[in-house]
């Protein structure tokens, strides 16, 4: 019997395939014909018919022995209109208006006219139908795909397709714009603005996308196979939203129902292989306008903060001041300094085995208004002082490898596993982590910070720890503490389960503080050094 079953279903299969038509006589269908005018049919009840349209739909009727449908009354009219075109109900006082307009005698046909016109004027209009337009270019605000990742800046797309309604854009220009906006605006004589050109090719893009196989994996496989399917959502989705044919189909084989070859899906595949994915700045005017009001906002709020933390006794918090802060929570939690070049990271750095030891990194802030409390970071080897300022060097150190982990952080460093001490979670509210990770310094401008805060009185408290696994092997680590060049405080060969409470006056005449953290001579594996509440 089962062989009798599936003899009979590849019998079916032969059937349907003899009976699918030839791309000759695809090409026939009438959606592939070009646009002609036909000719008004002639109606009995020509009266009912207000328009050429109407026609069209009477003579259907009367072809099937049908009477068209009574006249729907003004309050069922009014809904039917709002809701078709702007997706939204009428208000009762608007239901009341239309039905005493309507009820005038022979003001029917101006009412729904002026109505009609009201709600295409309106910016619901664009709303209210783009939806059918983004539901073809598969338009969402993420990828929509596994490890789904957001798309701040997919909006520009959806609104650009409403205002295109709102406007009435011509649709063979609408189609081009969205296919070619950004060739299109290497030309100047056009009138529409080059930011909307740009915002227009978000349909090229509009589609899902595979973030893990186009970004994360290292499978070159895997990476092209993402890439194919990138390329076929392009052609597909053109295809599909200009002309209606499922061309996708020819991905595989000649497709058995639209005149589309395999040939010529892969030619449009070729229109669109230079095509990448990718933000683009649309209005650098307008960017540069909000990133300098921006400043200015932030320069306000830290001016404010700086304040209130004066006035109310608030000490400040020295990790704030490595993530780009005043110290006072202004900073970006997890962002560091890269020991290797001084810039500020966001993502976390591994082992470093190559950076020149002793040698002074000035931080590189990317906004010209952060805060410049932190003057230098430094990998040191414990073999030559370190110069801290014109005048002042670092020495007493104990010898390093020269090596280093990560970065110095704003938070929990790269593999920090804990993030408490003495039975203080650091990480929890109304706490701080200051993440140095041996082998690292770092040096605070005191006269910056004094300037700032308006404090002529400094005290340095912290507390220090590993932020290792208890399981991890064994291990310690040196911390030291200078104010100018004078060791304030030093504590050797650290253990992973000890804590070392640090509490000293800094001198009123000294302009730095300098914060290091050492390897205790036996490799940094596992010196997850952080400061709390630094």
């Amino acid at each position: 019997m089962r062989r009798l079953a599936i003899a009979g279903w590849f019998a079916l299969v032969a059937a349907a395939i003899a009976a699918a038509p030839k791309a000759s006589d695809a090409a026939s269908h009438w959606s592939y014909q070009p646009v002609v005018r036909p000719a008004l049919p002639s109606v009995k009840n020509s009266a009912w018919a207000l328009n050429d349209l109407d026609r069209f739909i009477l003579a259907k009727l009367e072809a099937k022995g049908l009477q068209p449908s009574p006249e729907a009354d003004p309050r069922a009219l009014i809904r039917r209109l709002y809701f078709d075109l702007i997706g939204l109900p009428p208000t009762p006082e608007e239901v009341d208006t239309f039905v005493r307009e309507c009820s005038a005698i022979g003001s029917r046909q101006s009412a729904i006219a002026n109505l009609v016109d009201r709600l295409l004027a309106s910016p619901h209009y664009g709303e209210r139908w783009a939806r059918h337009w983004l539901d073809i270019a598969h338009y969402a605000d993420t990828h929509g795909f596994e490890r789904d990742q957001l798309r701040p800046n997919a909006w520009r797309y959806r609104d650009y397709v409403i205002a295109a309604l709102n406007t009435d854009k011509p649709y063979d220009q609408f189609l081009r714009e969205q296919i070619a906006g950004d060739v299109l605006a290497a030309n100047s004589k056009l009138q529409t603005p080059n930011s909307e050109l740009m915002a227009a090719t978000g349909f090229l893009a509009a589609g899902p996308w595979d973030f893990v196989g186009q970004v994360e994996t290292r499978s070159d496989m895997l990476k092209r196979a993402a890439r194919a399917d990138d390329l076929d959502d392009m052609v597909t989705q053109v295809l599909t939203a200009s002309m209606g044919v499922t061309i996708n189909c020819a991905r595989c084989h000649d497709h058995k129902l639209d005149p589309i070859s395999q040939r010529e899906y892969y030619s449009l595949w070729a229109v669109f292989a230079g095509v990448k994915r990718g933000d683009r700045e649309l209005d650098s005017a307008a960017t540069a306008r909000r990133e300098a009001e921006r400043q200015q906002l932030q320069k306000r709020l830290r001016e404010v903060t700086a304040e209130l933390g004066r006035l109310t006794g608030e000490g400040l918090d020295l990790a704030d001041m490595v993530g780009g802060g005043n110290g006072r929570g202004t900073g970006i939690k997890g962002a560091g300094l890269d020991l290797r070049t001084g810039n500020v990271v966001k993502d976390k750095l591994g082992y470093h085995r190559d950076i020149q030891v002793n040698r002074r990194q000035k931080p590189e802030w990317p906004d010209s208004t952060t805060p410049k409390f932190v003057q230098w970071i430094f990998l040191p080897d414990g073999k030559s002082p370190v110069q801290l300022a014109n005048q002042t060097t670092a020495s007493n150190l104990p010898p390093t490898s020269g090596h280093a982990w990560d970065a110095i952080r704003n938070g929990p460093l790269n593999a920090q596993v804990s993030t408490t001490l003495a039975d203080v979670d650091f990480a929890s509210a109304g706490h701080s982590i200051l993440g140095l990770h041996a082998n690292a310094g770092v040096t605070f401008d005191l006269a910056e910070i004094r300037k700032a805060s308006g404090f002529t009185k400094l005290r340095f408290t912290a507390q220090v720890g590993f932020g290792a696994s208890g399981t991890a092997a064994a291990t310690r680590a040196d911390f030291s503490v200078f104010a100018g060049q004078k060791l304030l405080f030093q504590r050797l060969k650290l253990r992973k389960d000890e804590t070392a409470r640090v509490d000293v006056a800094l001198p009123d005449t000294v302009a730095t503080l300098t914060l290091v953290a050492t390897d205790g001579g036996d490799g940094i594996g596992h010196d997850l050094l952080f400061l709390g509440d630094a």
